[in-house]
């Protein structure tokens, strides 16, 4: 393993502990690569890397390699002084345009998001600050034809896609998926099935496969 320093921005009056700006080129194994780094300086034995944080907050580091791009960030480890790390990687952009946020290994996906290390959940916020009555959020999903589907999936760990919404557009229908089995549809013509993906011919429609089909109206109000 070998590393060169190409370019160093820093403080000259603090040149120990200053890591500033500085652009590192390595060798490993007849492979090469580049880093960007922020207070972030590198060293080699000759068979690995040691990162050392400096002593002006938190670091990044802009890694090049092979067509793919990796950006790493971290917090101020000492507060004051300098210490060793493994740097975190926040998000990939793959030579082949996939794209991971905490994922260093994305997924067949265009964007593959993976939770923080500290989060409990898995979130994704669209927000709009305004407050006025035009001021909505919007969702968009858009093919660019007229016969395909759109799909939102509901996964587990045993099956990727339990749960669906579809809007099938080459007949504009509406349907609804509970595990793994379509359970209502809404026809284009605003009929609905329940229990069947067959032909709807009644503005609604109930259908179980055995048993006695029963539909049970209640209410908790008297006097109705």
């Amino acid at each position: 393993a070998r590393r060169q320093r190409q370019m160093c921005i820093r403080d000259s009056g603090n040149s120990t502990t200053d890591r500033g700006l500085q652009i590192f080129e390595y060798q490993n194994s007849g492979a090469r690569w580049f880093t960007l780094n922020q207070n972030l300086n590198v060293t080699t034995t000759g068979t690995s890397y040691t990162y050392t944080q400096g002593n002006y907050g938190g670091s990044n580091m802009i890694q090049m390699n092979q067509g793919d791009l990796r950006i790493y960030s971290d917090p101020s480890i000492v507060s004051g002084g300098t210490s060793a790390i493994t740097p975190t990687e926040r998000v990939a952009i793959l030579n082949n345009g996939r794209i991971g946020i905490n994922d260093s290994t994305p997924n067949d996906y265009e964007v593959d998001i993976m939770k923080r290390s500290t989060a409990t959940d898995a979130q994704i916020r669209l927000y709009n600050n305004a407050t006025g009555s035009s001021n909505d959020t919007i969702m968009r999903y858009h093919i660019a034809g007229t016969s395909a589907s759109n799909y939102i999936y509901f996964g587990d760990g045993d099956d990727s896609n339990a749960g669906q919404i579809r809007y099938q557009h080459g007949n504009d229908s509406l349907q609804f998926y509970v595990n793994a089995e379509e359970r209502l549809r809404i026809t284009s013509d605003g009929a609905f099935g329940f229990g069947t993906n067959a032909s709807i011919d009644e503005s609604g429609h109930i259908e179980v496969a055995t048993g006695n089909c029963r539909l049970k109206l209640k209410t908790g109000r008297t006097g109705v």
